[in-house]
């Protein structure tokens, strides 16, 4: 297996490799793609997900193999390339229904509403979201509630190509949902969406106000692609 990645260590102090435990070095390997995922790190989700398809594939696990394909195809979206990597996600999306797993479909739902934006299909994105939310308050899996409605705020103000009422409701939801988990990194995404719609608006101060205090609560991650461009919205503005 050489090439893979550095996986998490056990207690032990062994990786999940070195203990030569393959299941745990998926599951390794795919909170470390998620992880990156979530820190739209798109290059480094992929290099995660190609050791998952190596070892998955090797082993012969097709729970592993059918949560790998979704991530990867997110990932290949988010860098250009969009039909492929939509056709990925449709393609994991039935693989890992036929496993019979359910856990983190709402999550999987989300990745590919965002590939549907970065394609421009809004009304495909919002049907995936539509899906995603009706499995997530269906089944109680609500980690990632913040980010389903930070995205259908997107949508809906791409959608209809002004900045609606509903995009609004849909990214203040985002913030509360956020605010309530205590996930600062969530709440900073929608935060930074809904001062951008009242830039747009040219509602200068409530922009900078819902936007700077999280931001300055941050102590370290600076480098992460959100605070980045939180930064330079503010500096912008």
């Amino acid at each position: 297996m050489s090439g893979l990645p550095e996986t998490p260590r056990h207690s032990s102090g062994l990786s999940a490799r070195e203990l030569g435990h393959a299941h745990s070095e998926a599951a390794a390997l795919t909170w470390l793609g998620a992880l990156h995922q979530m820190r739209w790190e798109a290059s480094e989700a992929y290099a995660q997900a190609e050791a998952l398809l190596e070892l998955a594939d090797a082993q012969g696990f097709p729970h592993w193999l059918a949560e790998d394909i979704m991530p990867r195809g997110w990932a290949q979206a988010i860098q250009g390339e969009t039909d492929t990597g939509l056709r990925q996600i449709q393609h994991g999306l039935a693989a890992y229904r036929a496993t019979g797993a359910e856990v983190q479909r709402p999550y999987f739902l989300t990745l590919q509403a965002e590939a549907y934006l970065e394609a421009g299909h809004y009304d495909k994105g919002l049907k995936a979201l539509s899906d995603s939310l009706q499995t997530a308050y269906a089944t109680g899996e609500h980690w990632y509630l913040a980010e389903q409605y930070r995205l259908r705020g997107i949508l809906l103000g791409t959608q209809q190509h002004a900045d609606t009422p509903e995009a609004e409701t849909a990214l203040q939801q985002a913030l509360k949902i956020a605010r309530q988990q205590g996930a600062k990194s969530l709440h900073l995404r929608p935060a930074l969406n809904l001062a951008q719609l009242w830039q747009r608006q040219g509602k200068q101060a409530q922009a900078c106000d819902v936007l700077s205090s999280l931001y300055n609560g941050f102590t370290e991650g600076s480098n992460t692609p959100d605070l980045q461009a939180a930064r330079r919205f503010l500096v912008a503005l």
